[in-house]
Formats: C-alpha cells, structure tokens, sequence
C-alpha cells in the first residue's frame, strides 16, 4: 500500500524521498522530461496493436493462407456480400469484386516499390508482410525497453527494415548522405573521423556495381578520401560565409541535383537514372530542410547526438509508401518534443485509432467511389462523371463531347474525394505508426469537410505540408519584403508558399516518381493555373479574414449554420474545379483546361 501511495501521490515530497519521476531518471529509465507512471498502463496498448497489425496482414497479403486462413474474398462469398467471381448478379456486385486482387486478398495502397527482394521472386504481398513484421518489432522493442534504449531500438530495426527490403546499397547510400547532413551541420561533435571514413566507405560501396580490383581499391582509399576533404571541408566551415553555401548546397542537394540533371537531358538527352538510395534520401527532401531551419533558429541543440539526429528521419513509416506524407514529422523541434510527452498508452491508442481509420479507408475507398459514380449515372441523376476522373473528362473535351456545368461540377469533387481516400488510406497508417512508436504525431488531414474558408481546408487537408511550406517559403517572404504595406507582404508571401513552393515541390516529386528528365518535367508547368489560383484563393480569404471581425465560432449551433455549410460547400467545391489546372493530359491545352473551370462556374 505504501508503494502504491508513493507510485500515485505526492507523498514522496513530504516525506523528503526522491520522486518516482526522479528515482526513474537517476536509473537511467527515462530523462528529465519524460516519465510517467500509470497503474493502468501495463498491456493496455500492446494487445490492440498486435491485433490490428494482423489484421493488416490478413486483409492485404496472401501469405496468412499458409496457415489455412481463408482469404477475405472467400469470407465475403461465404457472408453472403458477394457471389463467386464470375457470378456476379448485377453491377454493384461487381463494384464491390473490384475491392479484391487475383490472390483474392484486398487491394492496398501501401507499396514498397523498387525492393531488392522482387528480384527473388518475391511478391508486393510478401514486401507488405515485412513491412508490418518490422513495423510490430520496432512497436515492441519501444514499448518494452527502457527509455535510453528506446530510439536506438527504432532506428536499428529501421535500419534491419532497409537492408531487407531494398538491399545493403541503398541502406549505405541512405545513410552515407544522413552522415554528410550531420557532419556539415555539426562539425564540432567528437568521433569526426570515424564518421567521415564511415562516410567515404558507405558512399563508394552504395555506388560500386561490381567488386572488381579496381572497386575494391576505391573501396581501400574511400575512407582516406573521405577524411582528407572532411579535414579541409572543415576548416571551411568556421568561416560563416562558406559554411552557409556549404550547408545550403547540402540540404538542397535533392534540388540541386534533380535541376542538373533535367539540364543536361534537355541539353544533350542522356537521362540520369537516379539510385534508389539516392531517392529515398531525396523524398526527405521537406524534412530535411525543416531540420536546417530548426538548426538556423537554434532550436537543434549543438552537441546534438547522431542517434537524436537520426530519430527524426528513421521510423519504420518509411519502409512503404515513400512518397506519401513526406512531411509528416517536421524537423527536429517538432520531433523531440512529441516524443513520449504523454502517457503512452494514450500515444499508442491515438495511433491504432488511425490505423483502424487507414484500414477502412484502404477496403472502402475505391468501391465507395465507383459506387457514388454510378448513383450519379443513374436514370434519376443522369449525370457522367467520367469514373470519377478529371483526365477522363478532359480527354472527353477533347473529343468534342458536350459536357454540362453538373457533370464538371460533379466529376472534380467525386476525384478529389476519390484523391482525399486514397490519401487518407496511406498518411493514416503511416502517422499512425509514429503515433505506436511513442510520438504524438499530428494527423497530416484532419476532418478537412468542416473548413469554412480555403485556409482553414488548406490546414486540415495538409497540415505538416502546409507547415513545410509556411516556414521554407512563406515566412521568409512575410519577414523581409514590402514590411509598409501589409495587403502586399501577405499576399506576396502565400503567393511564395502555395503557388511557387508548391509547384517546385510536385516538380521534384514528378521526377522522383519517375526519372529527372525534361520530358518528365515539362508537363508539370503546364499546372501553373492550379497553383495561382489555390494561391490567390488563399490570399484573398486571409485579407478577407483579416479585415472583418469574427463574430462566432463556426459550427456552433444558431441561424448561421446554414452559413457554415454552405461556406463548406463553396471552399471544397473550389479546390475541386481548381483541379482541372491539375489533371494535363499528353494533347490537353490550357484553353481545354479554362474551358472546363469557366463551365464549372456556369459559364
């Protein structure tokens, strides 16, 4: 009893004994400023994961039949849901087949994309099963360490997740640049040499094809090289005026590389295929950058460790889906301080919640959308909505088909709730895993159909994006230009963030997608209209905003309710039609494009 009066009251203060938050830090359990003792906190998350990440491995891989599982489509035939493929009594029954895959699992839109192991044989099914086996031992090894161990344990078996999914290369390659990052950044940290031979060995063996003798000589002499241009790069780097082109160059290299290599197949059309190492480090393009300002804003302490530094980039949310969420986490302030801030069991069931949101999303999404298609098309309605495809609709322009101010009307909002799902079914889980692995991660889209305004739609339908975007872009416009006249410096400002920093965004992730080609590149400045537009839409509901005087909170009940949900309405529908700018075809002009957006406004 008396442990008990010690553990969950504040008697130990009276009595002059340490706390139990003191006591836990002196035995190196926890730091300063993370503990907490919970008489309830034992098990109470650690059942709900295990049996979620189960279910994801029943519902969307095929290898849970070894063990004489019936797959969910055979579930499905035998609750009644639907008839045996090739059966199907009428169109909707068939909708809902589309949901399975030929191995009659469900179809996922959590990929790993260019792993190792397909050259073995392996299917995207068995990468899935990988991805949620090293999702639930890094969610164990978390919950159950002691706190000094608990980062480790999360970059290692990130680390084990890399080098099996996409061979030992592309792990040196990803982490050979993550030293580079660390090592410009702080070059005052002990073990330098160690780090910069590190370095040199990982970069020539990620790049090597073949261990040939002249391979493995550059493997003998990387490390020599390396300390050597490390020994002069740092006597560079105490001369302020270096050190900021140095780091910058770094931390751009994603888009310094991507412009050169654009250039050059413009130039002389050699395409540069770019190293799946290289890729995934590129991807964390945003969260590196938010990492530098943090460190620009001294909110990165300076004898920051390697293993806090690698915290903010290495989690197993990573493995699949790489190009999805790219900003979810931020930089190095906002990771530090979301890590066990509070009890964790309330993390961890945060977290499940959105994976069981993730999971409904990824069975429903797309036979939810063909279903609403259909409805449309119906003798009732009778309005085409093109499969719920923008590119469709403008192909159909193309070929002189009359398309009514309903059907555009219609068919960008079915493609931006089809777009929001699919979305929503990956950011989800991956923020979900953050959430499991003990950081109270925000989610990226947060009931985005409650915005009244495009501001407040742009922050619940991206919201660490949107962060990204506010301080690469936004502030350092907001601060610095036309300060006597504040109408310009805000609109000039979210000018910056949402149309250009936007766009060079999606550039990157284009050629990312694909290869950094000028062919690849090209057809995404034919988008600028989508970006000016969400811009100026942006801009004029801040002026708008800023000028008039809030009077209730939105949503609350009243006469004005009516107000709130047609401003909803309006704002989505916006975003919507703005699309059409987004969604070029090969042949599609900006006249096709303009024709659309002027019909969807009625003319």
């Amino acid at each position: 009893m008396f442990l008990y009066m010690y553990c969950f009251t504040h008697i130990s203060s009276s009595l002059g004994l340490p706390t139990p938050q003191n006591l836990a830090t002196n035995l190196g359990f926890t730091s300063n400023q993370h503990c907490y003792i919970n008489k309830n906190s034992k098990l109470e998350g650690l059942d709900k994961v295990k049996s979620k990440i189960f279910i994801y491995a029943y519902c969307f891989t095929h290898n849970l039949t070894s063990i004489r599982l019936p797959a969910p489509q055979i579930i499905a035939v035998s609750l009644g849901c639907l008839s045996k493929p090739g059966c199907y009594i009428d169109k909707y029954e068939a909708i809902r087949a589309e949901v399975f895959d030929v191995d009659r699992n469900i179809r996922s839109n959590i990929v790993v994309s260019h792993s190792e192991i397909y050259k073995f044989g392996a299917s995207r099914d068995d990468a899935r099963l990988i991805v949620f086996i090293f999702i639930l031992l890094a969610f164990l090894l978390v919950y159950y360490l002691p706190f000094r161990y608990k980062q480790v344990s999360l970059i290692l078996m990130t680390c084990l997740g890399i080098s099996v999914l996409y061979g030992l290369k592309v792990f040196s390659l990803l982490f050979a640049c993550h030293l580079l990052v660390y090592s410009v950044l702080h070059p005052e940290r002990k073990q330098h040499l160690r780090f910069e031979a590190s370095m040199g060995l990982l970069f020539c063996y990620g790049f090597i094809k073949d261990f040939s003798i002249l391979s493995i000589s550059w493997l003998v002499l990387a490390p020599l090289i390396s300390i050597n241009l490390f020994i002069l790069l740092n006597k560079l780097l105490k001369k302020e005026v270096y050190a900021n082109i140095i780091r910058l160059t770094v931390i751009q290299s994603a888009v310094i590389a991507i412009a050169i290599a654009v250039i050059i197949h413009g130039i002389a059309g050699a395409a540069w295929k770019i190293p799946v190492g290289l890729i995934l480090f590129f991807w964390l393009w945003a969260r590196v950058t938010l990492y530098y300002i943090d460190f620009k804003d001294g909110l990165v302490p300076e004898d920051v460790k390697f293993n806090q530094y690698l915290t903010v980039f290495f989690n197993p949310c990573l493995l699949p889906s790489w190009g999805w969420g790219a900003a979810v986490g931020q930089g190095y302030h906002y990771i530090h301080n979301s890590y066990f801030c509070e009890e964790k069991n309330t993390t961890v069931i945060r977290g499940i919640k959105l994976i069981l949101f993730a999971l409904c999303y990824l069975i429903f999404w797309d036979y939810l959308m063909l279903y609403l298609a259909e409805i449309a098309r119906s003798s009732s309605l009778q309005i085409e909505t093109y499969n719920s495809s923008t590119r469709f609709m403008i192909k159909a322009l193309e070929r002189g088909d009359p398309i009514p101010t309903s059907s555009v009307l219609m068919t960008t909002l079915f493609d931006l709730c089809r777009f929001f799902l699919y979305l929503a079914s990956v950011i989800h889980f991956k923020v979900g895993v953050w959430n499991i692995c003990g950081f109270k991660i925000a989610p990226e889209l947060n009931k985005p159909w409650l915005a009244t305004n495009l501001i407040s739609f742009w922050t619940r339908f991206s919201y660490h994006y949107r962060l990204f975007l506010v301080r690469a872009f936004y502030y350092p416009v907001f601060f610095k230009y036309f300060k006597n006249y504040p109408q310009l410096r805000i609109f000039c400002a979210t000018f910056a963030a949402a149309a250009i920093g936007n766009l060079i965004w999606h550039l990157g992730e284009l050629a990312l997608v694909g290869n950094p080609t000028f062919n690849d590149i090209q057809p995404r400045f034919a988008t600028w209209g989508y970006y000016t537009l969400l811009a100026i839409g942006i801009a004029v509901c801040q002026l708008f905003l800023l000028k008039r005087k809030k009077r209730r909170k939105p949503w609350t009940k009243g006469p004005w309710l009516i107000a709130d949900v047609i401003a909803m309405m309006l704002t989505i529908q916006y975003f919507a039609l703005i699309h059409v700018f987004a969604k070029p075809t090969a042949t599609s002009t900006f006249t096709d494009h303009m024709t659309l957006f002027l019909r969807g406004l009625g003319f």
